[in-house]
């Protein structure tokens, strides 16, 4: 149930425009999120603004990673002065469906990127656990971890399944993170969602009038700036070793996403 929002905020609400960005971690986002800073009249909502943002609770060590009641989100976004809001829920990506239907003019987008080079940014950034650590979250059923939220039964039994028979190194844990990450993707129905876009970040290093195309066609109309992808982050990880299990796995993710995409 909605509490009753007075007139003038629902006048000030439709009148934004707010883009979510979700996705798996290390996919691209935060470079999107760069390049859309530089953008005038736009205010980005995003995971570094630990210290003074309003739309963050406190998650995970104090750090603000969750995202506060949509109802209080909502007022926030009314008070901001500029018009288009941009928003990187990364921990909320299993539940873009919701969130996309509580703000009903809202757009997503959903970024995805080769697993390897996922992996080996993971793996560089934070560590050999990066993977493992959400794996037993899921399999422990940990609640209020984001990791493991959203996840069913059938998947649970999965994953514990793997852990059990397959001799996992760090990179075949974070290739599985993968996964259950884009997973979430097709479960909510986000492929036949009409204001959700996916987007390959290879085609965003590529050609830089995608991300404004699509943007575009969502409503969008906003001029990013070039130059906010490197070519030199693609194709990192292809000489990755990785179980052939959950390489198989992972290419076949891969292929139906890019498929969605249209590469």
């Amino acid at each position: 149930h909605r509490p009753t929002t007075s007139l003038p905020e629902q006048q000030m609400m439709l009148d934004k425009k707010l883009i979510f960005v979700f996705g798996c971690q290390r996919s691209g986002t935060t470079a999107t999120i760069d390049g859309l800073k530089q953008v005038d009249d736009l205010r980005v909502f995003d995971e570094d603004n630990q210290l003074t943002n309003r739309y963050h609770q406190r998650y995970d060590k104090g750090l603000a990673l969750r995202l506060k009641p949509l109802e209080e989100l909502r007022d926030v976004f009314a008070e901001c002065q500029e018009r288009t809001l941009v928003v990187k829920p990364l921990v909320e990506s299993q539940n873009a469906n919701s969130i996309l239907e509580f703000f009903e003019t809202a757009v997503g987008l959903w970024l995805f990127r080769d697993f390897r080079d996922v992996v080996c940014s993971m793996l560089e950034k934070w560590g050999d656990r990066v993977g493992m650590t959400p794996l037993e979250s899921i399999v422990q059923r940990r609640q209020g971890d984001w990791r493991s939220e959203k996840v069913d039964d059938a998947t649970r039994e999965f994953v514990k399944a793997t852990m059990d028979r397959l001799p996992l190194s760090p990179a075949d844990a974070a290739a599985l993170f993968w996964y259950l990450r884009n997973l979430h993707y097709f479960r909510q129905g986000l492929d036949r969602h009409r204001r959700v876009r996916l987007i390959d970040y290879a085609q965003l290093v590529s050609d830089p009038r995608l991300l404004p195309q699509v943007l575009g066609e969502l409503g969008m109309g906003i001029d990013v700036p070039p130059g906010i992808y490197h070519r030199n982050s693609v194709a990192k990880g292809r000489d990755l070793a990785i179980h052939p299990i959950v390489r198989q796995l992972c290419d076949d993710m891969f292929g139906r996403l890019q498929l969605v995409a249209g590469f």
